[in-house]
């Protein structure tokens, strides 16, 4: 018998330093859940940061599937689509970045506006680079460019205001890359605009589809350091068309604002050439003070006209459009 109470007395407390025991496994169990949460995601990052993608995109899964309440979870969310980013894989995570907006428009990534410039830097990284076997890159597809410019501008007028030093330098990095896509989209309408003008490969110029193209530059991109060049293309555009007042004011402005330039040159001397030539009536400017494009009225219809008597002289041609030498 005392054997027997000796193992029943022994057995008892261990019993109960089992589900002691057992009690701290669970708690334990707890801190490991939180601890490899964070341990998965912070081995990720550094997986990423030594561009090992394959290893760093297994953590960040794993947080994402293993761990789905944990904030490690958000944050491998976001770091997924950093990590796209990183790959050149732009278009992944540009979808990322925005399924991470909304689904956590309130997270502090979203409110410092560092998902919104992600957004635009992506579209940035895919404008057309140039190459010496390639075409100038203004002469290639801008649908990246322009979505580029419309993101930047989205995130500049939300958190450009913004006095967050962290958002200070993203709207920095923005500026700067909305100047690039500004120009490289101008130089591609301007290209395009003198290919109107110059009737290559065309049995005639379109000046009016020339004119239009310069107003883009204009009006739509703001500054891009070609404005210039667009005002010469608006000037000769104008001059082809005859409406030599407007003409004469796009020419006024560019040699007044760009004297030193090539194009400003070129305008004071098509200026010159102007004094000589008949005047049109005066320009009427649109509201944001360039010179706007001329109404085009349709030619009312003429009844048939007789045939000439026999031995009339034929009506004289019309005059030639003025040379822009």
């Amino acid at each position: 018998m005392i054997p027997l109470l000796f193992v029943f007395l022994g057995a008892w407390p261990a019993g109960c330093a089992s589900e002691d025991v057992k009690g701290k496994q669970q708690v334990k169990g707890e801190t490991v859940y939180s601890g490899s949460a964070r341990r998965n995601y912070e081995k990720g990052l550094e997986e990423l940061k030594d561009d090992n993608y394959p290893e760093a995109m297994g953590y960040f899964t794993r947080v994402r599937t293993q761990f789905p309440f944990s904030k490690y979870a958000t944050l491998s969310e976001l770091a997924i689509a950093d990590l796209n980013y990183a790959r050149d894989r732009f278009t992944e995570a540009v979808d990322g970045y925005r399924t991470f907006a909304r689904s956590h428009p309130t997270h502090e990534k979203v409110d410092t506006g560092y998902v919104a410039f992600k957004i635009g830097e992506s579209y940035y990284k895919q404008v057309p680079d140039e190459w010496w076997i390639t075409p100038p890159s203004h002469e290639m597809d801008q649908s990246p460019t322009i979505d580029a410019l419309r993101e930047l501008d989205s995130f500049l007028e939300r958190y450009g205001p913004s006095g967050m030093p962290v958002t200070r330098s993203l709207v920095k990095t923005a500026r700067k890359y909305r100047t690039e896509c500004a120009r490289m989209l101008a130089q591609h309408e301007l290209g395009i605009g003198r290919f109107y003008l110059s009737g290559i490969t065309q049995t005639q110029p379109h000046p009016r589809a020339a004119l239009w193209r310069a107003r883009t530059v204009l009006e739509k991109f703001g500054p891009t350091g070609l404005e210039h060049e667009a005002l010469l293309l608006l000037g000769e555009a104008y001059f082809d068309l005859r409406d030599l007042p407007r003409a004469r004011e796009a020419f006024s402005q560019l040699a007044t604002r760009y004297p030193k330039t090539p194009a400003g040159r070129r305008a004071k001397r098509l200026l010159v050439r102007l004094e000589s030539l008949p005047q049109s009536p005066a320009p009427r400017l649109s509201p944001a003070g360039l010179p706007a494009l001329p109404e085009v009225k349709k030619a009312p219809e003429e009844a048939p006209k007789a045939a000439p008597a026999p031995g009339t002289p034929p009506p004289p041609a019309p005059p030639p459009p003025p040379s822009r030498g």
